[in-house]
Formats: C-alpha cells, structure tokens, sequence
C-alpha cells in the first residue's frame, strides 16, 4: 500500500500601505540678497537689596508646637512586639530541636 499527502501551509501576509497627502502651500523662500535679522536681550544687572517693605513681612510668625509622641511610642511599641514575637518563635523552634 502506498500513501501520498501533500501538507498546505498558509503563511500571513503582511500589506503595507502608506499614503502622503499635503495641503497648504510652503511660503516664499526669502531672496539671497536680503539681511537676515538677529535679536539678542541681555537682562539688566540684578540688584540683591529687596525692597524695605517686602523684609518686615518676609519673616514668618513662629508657628504652635501641634507635634505628640505618640506616633514615637507607638512605633517603638510596634518594634517591641515584633521582637517579642521573634524572640518566642526561635525559642519554640530550639526546643524542638533539641526534642
């Protein structure tokens, strides 16, 4: 008995289309002959003296004393716990070692 196949592949065929389309119309090259014009501004010397007016009200009041504790402590109280269960947990796990 004698068999033929014959495989079929398709393979993906990629289609690029790109089209170019411009409206307006460019201006004018300038002629040869005509100067061309460069502006340059330098700023004026900058004086450091502020105003005598602006001074008195540049210095801010002292604000209230708003700041507790308690964010501290509640960190070093989280930080003790933590040591606390770390220190339990390596205890539990010397004991059954050495059972």
């Amino acid at each position: 008995m004698k068999v033929t196949a014959t495989k079929i592949t398709e393979a993906p065929e990629e289609v690029v289309e790109q089209q170019k389309l411009i409206t307006g119309t460019m201006p004018p090259e300038p002629s040869p002959d005509l100067p061309i014009l460069v502006v340059l501004l330098v700023p004026e010397a900058m004086t450091l003296t502020p105003p005598a007016e602006t001074t008195a009200a540049a210095t801010p009041a002292p604000l209230p004393k708003t700041a507790s504790p308690v964010p501290l402590i509640g960190i070093l109280g989280a930080i003790a716990l933590i040591a606390g269960f770390g220190l339990r947990a390596s205890r539990l796990r010397a004991a059954k070692v050495r059972t």
